[in-house]
């Protein structure tokens, strides 16, 4: 069986409305560290991001990618992207920030699942 994988992209860097005071070319973003790991029910990410609040983070879902933006400050933050396989469930998607870390749970949809047969 061929394991599916979570790619990480490369996405534009752009600024988000919540540090207006700084233009778009401004703003530097750092590509954080992540721990990818796959299960039988689904992957989960895990990405650094120290110094950031759960308010100052953003997930942002366009077609297959899972877009991680988080600002430090006013000047720096954080950005990465990652390439989401055609198994993920979007709508069970799971997110939580402790310590730093913010830890995202891609579950698989129930079809895409390994099913066990028993033999008679």
């Amino acid at each position: 069986m061929m394991a599916t994988t979570i790619e990480t992209t490369t996405r534009p860097q752009t600024a988000n409305a919540a540090a207006p005071e700084l233009e778009e070319s401004q703003r530097r973003y750092v590509r954080p560290p992540a721990d990818i790991l796959e299960g039988e029910q689904g992957w989960l990410i895990k990405v650094d991001l120290p110094g950031v609040t759960r308010e100052s983070i953003e997930l942002l879902v366009e077609k297959d990618v899972l877009t991680v933006r988080a600002d430090r400050d006013a000047e720096r933050g954080y950005m990465r992207s990652f390439g989401i396989p055609k198994e993920v469930d979007l709508k069970t998607v799971g997110a939580a920030h402790e310590d730093g870390v913010l830890t995202l749970d891609l579950p698989k949809v129930p079809a895409s699942k390994p099913m066990t047969i028993e033999v008679k």
